[in-house]
């Protein structure tokens, strides 16, 4: 037995945006490696399927984390378990290793001299420029609008989206969730909060009849497409929740929407 086959792991395993995209391979690791399995759920969810149908599939219990597990204490629970030469598992929809927080567990892992297996999921940022049409290469940074905190609105969405349509980039933001807390931030949130921004600063990036585009994804996924205002009206309704503000399209782009039927105030389901 090779010293690799010997190393304790920690396995960081994607399970894609819904239950029935969890990968074979991500089906195989959970059933005959882990010896432990702990689920993250505070920063995504299932749109269909959750974590009680995996138990049933892979025939294991699975042991739920919160922030305070993964964040303030430093993911400690994973690492006890290794330390006591425990194959341990950490799962999270989408793909995990997009989220700071896994990404510093599994530095500490390997610094204590355990082994890393990552297993890719599908993420919401690729499915939904999938879905969309828009091209990767075109996409600038990506950003993150929260809820006001402490009365105290953050203002780097709008900085984000300043830089963006300066190089003629699109603008892709997740919306703020706190599943412990039953926080789902919706497009029609964050567009207000765009607007917002903008009457802030002036600097005319956003306003009513700014093109943009929701997307909640799922087996039926739904994508609303049209000005702002139209978005302030709520048209998207399941949550997790996507808003992307496009820049100017390229000409495949723009005819893929307008094939779609998305540059004038409508929703669509992709079935």
């Amino acid at each position: 037995m090779s010293s690799k086959d010997r190393c304790v792991k920690l396995y960081i395993i994607g399970l894609g945006l819904y239950l029935k995209q969890i990968t074979l391979e991500a089906l195989e690791i959970l059933r005959d490696r882990c010896e432990k399995i702990f689920a993250e759920e505070y920063t995504s969810i299932s749109s269909r399927g959750g974590i009680e149908d995996l138990e049933k599939i892979i025939g294991k219990k699975i042991i739920r984390v919160s922030r305070k597990d993964l964040e303030d204490l430093n993911g400690e629970i994973l690492l006890k378990n290794l330390r006591e030469n425990v194959n341990t598992c950490l799962i999270t929809w989408g793909d995990p290793m997009t989220a700071t927080t896994h990404v510093s567990i599994a530095k500490r892992a390997v610094e204590e001299g355990f082994c890393i297996r990552y297993v890719p999921g599908i993420s919401s940022i690729h499915a939904a420029l999938g879905f969309t049409g828009l091209m990767i290469y075109r996409l600038g940074k990506i950003s993150t609008i929260t809820f006001p905190k402490d009365n105290i609105l953050s203002e780097y969405p709008y900085h984000v989206l300043r830089e963006n349509m300066i190089r003629g980039l699109h603008t892709l933001y997740l919306l703020d969730i706190d599943v412990e807390k039953n926080i789902f931030m919706r497009t029609s949130d964050a567009v207000r909060i765009l607007l917002e921004l903008e009457e802030r600063f002036r600097e005319n990036l956003f306003n009513e009849k700014s093109f943009v585009l929701g997307i909640h994804i799922d087996e039926d996924t739904i994508i609303c497409g049209g000005e702002a205002k139209f978005m302030l009206k709520d048209p998207l309704k399941e949550v997790p929740q996507i808003l992307i503000v496009p820049s100017k399209l390229f000409v495949t782009e723009d005819e893929y929407i307008r094939s779609l039927g998305l540059k004038y105030d409508r929703c669509i389901t992709i079935s």
